[in-house]
This record gives structure tokens, sequence and C-alpha cells, in this order.
């Protein structure tokens, strides 16, 4: 019996050392890739991340072209001493010419190819991807592709940007009556920063979203937890709470600890239309005017924040149906509601910019903060 189990060791050492080993100082670990059209083909970089002989870690970049996106990877293997692998790829990045022209071509290779991880992040740069992704720029920081990554995580983390992996963008682009948005990722004099939220229509850059309603895109889409946002309201409901001579016909407040899921359904069907309620919770951080605190002055808040939001609802809602995009998933709602109906996007978008909305907003101030 001990001769058999010996015997039983020594095959499983043996398959061990049959295993097709990866050495990790043997490899280029790719952590970002950029892609720019140029004409029928694609330029792009690769920032690799490799150890080196003394543990230190190395990030180098390295270019490359094709019609593909494995033929682009090709052209950038031939520069390098150590061979390219994408299983620790975080980040990629597309030009907005390429993606006005559309990326589902190249997100499906990344799809296709098994060592892509469901996290990895897609942006579109303001200018060029590889220009975006400039490593000498970076060595005091470290690997610029995992700055990046890095930089989308956390802004994703304290809900000031919505997610945007591989994984939800094709989830977006596959489902009936859903388009896909991206962060947009330009260069600063520091580095890199996020810039705005670009609209996908079938794989397709539309339009990009005026900044107000970023905000309110988040919130239509996923809801909040527990977010900060700054608001604007008219001075003229609170004159009777405010301490001296207003400085202007407006006042800002700092909202904090806002929770808010909307509830959307459809209430109509000639014409179509939704009602979306949207119960908030909201502290109150900061407030530019002095103002008397008592009773009296909570409903006033609850009232006028309750009517800022809906207001811009409403604006992102008519400027997304002008558009013609359904980030929000309307059409997605209303063929889970017709059921026997095999609604397409061609139906839903002839449809879509009929469809009346019915917003409601409350706002309940939570009582800690600056208000207490």
């Amino acid at each position: 019996m001990k001769k058999k189990y010996v015997f039983i060791i020594i095959c499983l050492f043996s398959l061990v050392g049959c295993v097709n080993q990866k050495v990790l100082e043997n490899l280029g670990l790719i952590i970002a890739v950029g892609y720019d059209k140029d004409g029928e083909k694609v330029k792009g970089k690769v920032i690799t991340h490799h150890f080196g002989q003394k543990t230190e870690q190395v990030a180098e970049e390295f270019e490359g072209e094709g019609f593909t996106v494995k033929g682009f990877r090709k052209d950038a293997n031939y520069q390098v001493s150590n061979r390219l692998v994408s299983g620790q790829l975080r980040v990629a990045i597309f030009n907005q010419e390429l993606a006005k022209d559309g990326i589902i071509t190249y997100v499906e290779s990344l799809i296709r190819d098994a060592s892509t991880q469901a996290n990895l992040y897609l942006a579109i740069s303001e200018g060029s991807a590889r220009e975006l992704l400039d490593q000498k720029k970076f060595d005091k920081k470290g690997n610029v592709g995992i700055y990046i990554y890095q930089m989308i995580q956390q802004n994703v983390k304290a809900e000031t940007m919505v997610e945007s992996t591989i994984h939800n963008f094709a989830r977006d682009h596959y489902e009936i009556g859903q388009d896909s948005i991206l962060p947009i990722i330009k260069q600063t004099k520091n580095g890199v920063s996020v810039d705005g939220i670009a609209m996908m229509r079938r794989g397709k850059m539309k339009f990009i979203l005026p900044e107000q309603y970023k905000f309110y895109l988040g919130l239509m889409r996923e809801g909040f937890q527990k977010v900060e946002q700054e608001m604007e309201l008219p001075f003229e409901p609170f004159k009777k709470h405010v301490q001296g001579e207003p400085k202007n016909e407006t006042f800002h407040i700092m909202l904090n600890q806002f929770k808010a899921k909307p509830k959307i359904k459809v209430i109509k069907e000639k014409p179509i239309t939704f009602q979306i309620d949207i119960d908030a919770k909201v502290g109150i951080f900061e407030v530019t005017e002095k103002m008397v605190i008592d009773e009296k002055l909570y409903p006033v808040l609850e009232k006028e924040i309750a009517k800022e939001i809906k207001k811009n609802v409403e604006g992102l809602l008519a400027n997304l149906q002008e558009e013609d995009c359904d980030p929000i998933g309307f059409g997605s709602r209303y063929n889970a509601h017709k059921r026997g109906v095999h609604l397409t996007n061609d139906m839903w978008y002839k449809m879509y910019k009929d469809v009346k909305f019915k917003v409601n907003t409350k706002v309940e101030i939570l009582r800690n903060g600056v208000l207490n």
C-alpha cells in the first residue's frame, strides 16, 4: 500500500513539471491599452508592467498598428523582450474618432480573449489615446495604466462616476432598449482626469452629456447610497430664514449622505408614459448663507431641493430624447412590461421620441450636520 502512495506522489510531481509555467520575469503584463483611428487601421499603445532582475517593478510603453486588435498586439510584440500577455489588463481607452465610428468589434475581441477580466474598465480619450498613455509623464507616479485604473475605481466607489467595466458595457449594448455609456478622460498638466460622460448608441459615441446632468444620470441609472452633491437654490423662498442681506439671487448648499433609488414604471400605453418616483434622504453639510435654524426651515429646504431634482431630471430626460439615446433603459423596461411583444431597438427608437414622463420627487432632510 505504501509503495502505491509513493508511486502516486511521484506521478503528481512529474505532472507538475510538465505544466507550461509562465515565469513573471519573462512576461510583459499589459496593464493598459490605447487605440487611435488611423485611416483603415488602428494605431495603439500598450503600457506594460514587469518584474526586473532585482525585484523592481518596471513600467514600459510600446506602440503598434494593425487592422485588428490581435494584429496591433502582434505588431507591438515584435518590439518587446518580454512576451506580452493580457491577463492583467485593467484599462482599454479609445479615442473619440474611433468611438464615433464604433468600438463594438474591439470590445468583442477583448471579450473573446479568455484572459480578459470582467472588471476591465473601458474609457474614451478626449484626444489621442496614445498620447494620454504617456508613461514618461508618470514615471514619478508609477504605472500610468494602474494610475488611470485606480482613478476610475475610486470615483466609482465614491459614486461620483457610473461603473464602466467591459461587463457593464456589453450588458447594456446587447440589451434591447438600453444604451451604454463610457467616461471621457483627458490630459492635464499634472496627469489625467475624468472629464465627462460619452453617450453611446449601438456601440458608437453619440454625444457628450452636459455637465449639469452627470449627477442625475447616475441617480436615474443606479441610484445612490451615500454621495455628496452641490446644488444651487433660489433665495426668494428663504427670505424669512436668512440672517442679513443676501449676496445674490441664489445660494449654494452641499448635500451629503444623499440616498435615493428611483422607481420607474409604465402607467400609460397611448402615449407611452413612465412614472418616475424619487424619494431622497439627504444631509446638509454646508450652506453659503447664514440661516435661522428652526423647524420651519426644514419643509422649505425639502421642497426646494425636491424641485431642483425634478427640474434637472426632466431636463436630462428631454436631452436624452433629443439626442435619441436611452442609457437609463426605458426601452428595456417597456419590453419587460409588454410581454409577448418582440421589441427591437429600431422599433424602440421610433417610439422613444414620443414617450412622456411623470416625475415625482420627495426629499427628507436628515437631522444632523450643519443644520443642527
